[in-house]
């Protein structure tokens, strides 16, 4: 999701997009631009730079911070990171980010920092589009697009051959879980409470274990880890009920709450599973116009 006045920057610069970003060149420097939790952001990959060019800037930014007021600046690994925080409600106005881009702009030409309007892989100057890498902008040529394409297709093939571990991965899940819920099931003996806290542990504690056991994410992860979690939580919640269903130490009321806060975050776990527990793996598509 990208905020409208993140957009409507984008647009007038004729910008592209990626899922939660903009790119696009900008006087001949690609810059990103985009949104997080309470701040915007745009950030410049500054590829080609020695050591000594890196100094310089680092020192003209100090020397200009007057006209990046409220405006953390981070370069770091050859990427200029620029966040605007901001408040509650969004207070940064579109012209605010217009004059930080003509300031670096302006600092990049000055250092004699080398244009980006060519590709960025082998600095061709025709038949150049755009294209979005691991949710990156990326300006190439027809032949590096190429190239990227079956580099991209070949990492999905070694993923898609590569040992995936289920049956390790599974057993030590399998174990992380068996020891969480003991100690769900232990705490809840002798202590008279339900502690739905516990149907949080088992989740992370499976994912865990499943991967300090080697496994690797495929097909049949998903479903493995919501079997075990599911198999664990309704075990650790059945010996808990018939416990205490009748104990006059635990009202009823407090045992059928924490059932149920156990079995709603038992249910959004498996959830988040299924819909956003993935392999990271490499995308490389032409990128789209902000619209």
């Amino acid at each position: 999701m990208i905020h409208t006045r993140i957009k409507s920057v984008a647009q007038r610069l004729n910008w592209y997009r990626t899922k939660d970003k903009t790119f696009g060149l900008y006087q001949g420097y690609v810059f990103h631009m985009g949104d997080g939790n309470g701040m915007k952001f745009i950030f410049c990959i500054l590829k080609n730079i020695d050591n000594i060019t890196i100094a310089n800037l680092q020192a003209t930014l100090e020397l200009r911070k007057s006209e990046f007021k409220n405006v953390n600046i981070k370069l770091q690994d050859r990427i200029l990171y620029l966040s605007f925080e901001e408040g509650i409600f969004p207070s940064i106005r579109r012209s605010k980010f217009v004059r930080a881009l003509d300031s670096l702009v302006e600092i990049f030409e000055n250092l004699d920092i080398p244009k980006q309007d060519s590709c960025f892989e082998c600095g061709a100057e025709e038949d150049l589009d755009y294209y979005n890498y691991q949710q990156m902008g990326m300006l190439l040529c027809d032949s590096c697009s190429s190239k990227m394409e079956e580099k991209v297709e070949l990492s999905l093939l070694e993923w898609k051959s590569e040992e995936k571990n289920y049956l390790k991965g599974s057993l030590s899940a399998g174990f992380a879980a068996t020891l969480i819920s003991a100690i769900w099931i232990l705490s809840s003996y002798y202590s008279n409470k339900v502690f739905p806290g516990f149907s949080l542990l088992i989740p992370y504690f499976v994912n865990k274990g499943y991967e300090w056991g080697g496994g690797r994410i495929g097909k049949w992860t998903i479903l493995i880890l919501a079997l075990i979690i599911t198999f664990f939580e309704g075990m650790c919640l059945a010996f808990i009920f018939d416990k205490f269903h009748n104990s006059p130490d635990v009202p009823l009321s407090s045992l059928l709450n924490g059932g149920a806060i156990s079995l709603w975050v038992c249910m959004i776990s498996v959830i988040w599973f299924f819909f956003f527990y993935k392999e990271n793996l490499p995308e490389f598509y032409s990128a789209e116009k902000v619209n």
